[in-house]
């Protein structure tokens, strides 16, 4: 199968073997740089992924492949950047997963807030629980005996 992107070399009695050149290789860093994946490139190119990946081309197409992706995630990064200027939600999505924040607090601060808050829950449980001292008179005062006489 003829291509642009690939150069024919005859095999000797068989058809004819295909390697990328320097066009394929091009598009190769292109259509990595946009994330395709080895079916689109492929098909993009005119082979299969088969013949991408057979013992002439498998080194020249993941090389090519490898540095295509490392510049569309430098890219998408240059874009996810200047958005964050402009967007919080952007910022906010970066620095979650480039700075390791979170939305909560640390679990210092958790392990904190909930002793207080067992604190609070504790002191109105005495509060409830513990008679005053109108209460505790009451019990032991006369007024609740009859006299009989």
């Amino acid at each position: 199968m003829k291509s642009e992107f690939m150069d024919e070399h005859p095999s000797g009695g068989g058809r004819p073997y295909l390697t990328i050149n320097e066009r394929g290789k091009k598009m190769i860093k292109t259509l990595a740089g946009f994330m395709c994946t080895d079916e689109e490139i492929a098909s993009t190119l005119g082979v299969t992924v088969d013949t991408l990946l057979n013992k002439r081309n498998k080194d020249t197409f993941l090389e090519c492949k490898q540095n295509g992706q490392a510049t569309g995630k430098a890219s998408l990064r240059r874009i996810q950047f200047r958005l964050a200027e402009k967007s919080a939600s952007m910022a906010i999505f970066l620095g979650k997963n480039w700075l390791g924040q979170t939305d909560g607090l640390s679990l210092q601060e958790r392990d904190v807030e909930a002793m207080k808050s067992r604190a609070t829950a504790m002191k109105e449980f005495s509060e409830l629980a513990s008679p005053t001292k109108k209460e505790i008179k009451g019990l032991f005062s006369d007024e609740g005996e009859t006299n009989e006489g």
